[in-house]
């Protein structure tokens, strides 16, 4: 099943800026309303400091989030340099190396218009620079509905837990209308639900069991094709087991 496409902002979502700013000039407490007022003045810091995209905090939660989101979905960080401070280019760059490795390998997309960036979701805390005329879904970040990484993370978990739900005791009962089929919760997880045909400790499956196994599974997936699940099979221990990939869950 292909993966939806996630942007993900860079300064005010995952660097912290403002924190960056503070610590050069103790005497500032920026924030949206600061950096909106203030261009000017902004400016002025980073021409004074243009390095400063090299080495801001880490807001509270990124990462964790970022690695769980790059489990459901195919994650870009689409972010916008500052043209008049050509380091910010290369140092964004460098940034998202050292704090999420392989992660963000050519995972990076500097623009000032993200409105021609075609996907599915954007996580932003702002409106400009196209943002705000994004196509997808804007999740605008550090607002009442979305304050912070927590809330992002925990809205997407609820909305998998119930669906999942839902949808394991459908399996749940499918497989006990059909005495070939177990459910095996240990392999299972949240983004994948593992049954087998029985099992078999001596020897390997023949063809003509893989050739049912293939016939079931085209069945199964048939049953639950409302669900938009997709699924394949695999042998493993002498095992044949029907793989079910759950069903994205949207932002």
């Amino acid at each position: 099943m292909k993966k939806k496409i996630l942007y993900i902002d860079m300064d005010g979502v995952v660097a912290d800026f403002a924190a960056g700013v503070n610590l050069l000039d103790a005497s500032i407490q920026m924030g949206d309303e600061y950096f909106e007022s203030n261009e000017s003045q902004v400016d002025a810091i980073v021409a004074k400091h243009p390095h400063i995209f090299r080495t801001l905090p880490l807001i509270k939660g990124a990462k964790e989030a970022v690695i769980k989101l790059s489990e459901y979905y195919e994650v870009y960080f689409l972010s916008t340099a500052m043209w008049n401070c050509p380091e910010s280019f290369t140092d964004k760059r460098l940034w998202l190396e050292e704090t999420f490795g392989e992660l963000a390998y050519k995972r990076l997309i500097l623009t000032h218009h993200k409105e021609l960036a075609i996907g599915d979701y954007l996580i932003d805390d702002r409106t400009r620079n196209g943002a705000g005329q994004f196509k997808g879904v804007h999740i605008h970040f550090g607002t009442e509905k979305y304050p912070n990484w927590e809330s992002i993370l925990s809205q997407i978990t609820e909305k998998r837990k119930e669906i999942i739900e839902v949808l394991k005791n459908e399996i749940i009962e499918f497989v006990d209308n059909n005495s070939w089929a177990s459910l095996d919760i240990e392999k299972s997880s949240d983004t994948e639900l593992f049954f087998c045909v029985g099992r078999t400790d001596d020897e390997e499956y023949a063809d003509s069991d893989k050739s049912m196994a293939i016939e079931m599974l085209e069945g199964i997936t048939t049953v639950f094709s409302r669900r938009k699940v997709d699924g394949n099979y695999e042998e493993i221990d002498n095992v044949i087991y029907f793989i079910i990939r759950l069903p994205q869950i949207g932002l």
